[in-house]
């Protein structure tokens, strides 16, 4: 699911915008990646992972909406060798909707592969922008959708579409979870719901989400009249769409 400059709340700061969520299989296990930081915002944008920052999976193993399994990571300051120190807490169960709950399995550094003590793969660093958009297509469906019309794309020639991102990078967690780990949690089933957030420290002393993807890209496509509504997408939780979002019409 792609995300890229979701909300005014996530353009506020690159390193918390979320560009991208995948979920796949990999050699191990199931794979997720969470990309950030897209270099479309120059050269004079904050380069890594926001060091007042939290980034975490969330998995719901039971199909309450609510996470039973989170791996949260958290960020050091950027080093002059453009190297980054992470940590990864492992929290299942109310621990993994827990703020302050800790459970570190791994630590590591930017550009490095490391390893979990519950056998995870974790790989953290800059990677090229794998989402692909044609900057017209885009622009036309979000005036058809603030109109209520349809949409025109009587001028746009398929020949000469090009990607908006292309040779734009990010910066990406790659967490693998073994087999065994995920079907422990899931009782051995093997459907699960999940989801990925950036998090900010609060000069209050709390946390303040900004971001979640792993939704449809809502605010980018059909909101884009709309800029209070991509902030309350992403500030809510999966719990709380349906009550939130869905129509009550019969």
């Amino acid at each position: 699911m792609s995300h890229h400059l979701d909300s005014p709340a996530a353009r506020q700061d690159v390193r918390l915008d979320i560009t991208d969520f995948h979920v796949f299989r990999g050699e191990r296990g199931t794979v997720f990646v969470l990309n950030v930081n897209n270099s479309i915002a120059g050269a004079d944008a904050p380069r890594g992972f926001h060091h007042a920052g939290r980034y975490e999976f969330g998995i719901d193993t039971d199909a309450d909406a609510r996470q039973d399994l989170t791996y949260r990571f958290t960020f050091g300051a950027v080093g002059p060798d453009a190297g980054q120190p992470w940590t990864l807490h492992r929290l299942t169960g109310d621990q993994s909707r827990d703020e302050d709950a800790t459970s570190e399995v791994a630590t590591g550094n930017a550009g490095k592969e490391a390893a979990g003590s519950t056998g995870e793969r974790i790989w953290v660093g800059r990677a090229g922008d794998p989402f692909w958009i044609d900057h017209d297509v885009l622009a036309a469906v979000g005036e058809a959708f603030g109109h209520g019309e349809r949409v025109d794309l009587s001028g746009w020639d398929r020949s000469t579409a090009a990607n908006l991102f292309a040779g734009q990078t990010v910066h990406s967690i790659v967490l693998e979870i073994p087999d065994e780990e995920v079907l422990q949690q899931t009782g051995g089933t093997h459907a699960l719901g999940t989801w990925a957030v950036s998090i900010l420290a609060t000069d209050a002393g709390g946390w303040r989400q900004i971001q979640r993807a792993g939704h449809p890209m809502f605010h980018p496509l059909f909101s884009q009249h709309d800029p209070a509504l991509g902030d309350r997408y992403n500030s809510t939780q999966p719990e709380q769409d349906q009550e939130l979002y869905t129509c009550p019409c019969r």
